[in-house]
């Protein structure tokens, strides 16, 4: 192909191209922006290199805002969310999805729970009207444990299975 040939081809290819991006411009409002200032979306979801969700980030209808994370069989392994009322809450499950460590921050105050793999309370921190108490608690749910530090200073009891109080020492 002769340099003439080229240089005219090289020519039309530019001024085709400028004259589809004025055309373009004019029917679609002007530039694009190469990144948008914001993406809005329900839900985002982190998928692994075989398609399988991992994570998610969204809203559900009740209106909490949460994070899950789940391990390789797809199993949610941490939760994270705000509920509607605005307690704040992390879960972190075993392998099953049950919730083994769950932290929370209300207005009452905040709250760390440990439970057994039957889905049972049995470590309670958590600090009420300023005042900090640690309860443990049997398979039954029942606490049997406490100690506490308020203003008349530091307590401890002891309740039997009933949840009457058998010791106290102040």
């Amino acid at each position: 192909m002769p340099r003439l040939q080229i240089a005219l081809l090289v020519a039309g290819v530019a001024v085709v191209g400028a004259a589809s991006g004025f055309m373009a411009s004019w029917m679609f409002g002007g530039v694009v922006s190469a990144a948008p200032a914001y993406l809005e979306a329900n839900e985002f979801r982190l998928v692994d290199s075989s398609g399988a969700v991992r994570g998610s980030f969204g809203t559900d209808p009740d209106g909490t805002t949460r994070l899950v994370v789940s391990d390789e069989e797809g199993v949610p392994r941490l939760w994270s969310g705000v509920m509607p009322d605005g307690t704040a809450m992390i879960n972190l499950n075993d392998d099953t999805g049950s919730p083994r460590v769950f932290v929370q921050v209300s207005g009452t105050g905040p709250l760390v729970a440990m439970r057994d793999s039957q889905n049972t309370g049995r470590i309670y921190l958590q600090v009420s009207e300023d005042e900090p108490l640690i309860n443990l608690r049997d398979a039954n749910n029942q606490g049997r444990i406490f100690i506490k530090v308020g203003e008349e200073g530091p307590a401890i009891w002891f309740n039997d299975d009933q949840g009457r109080t058998v010791f106290t020492q102040r």
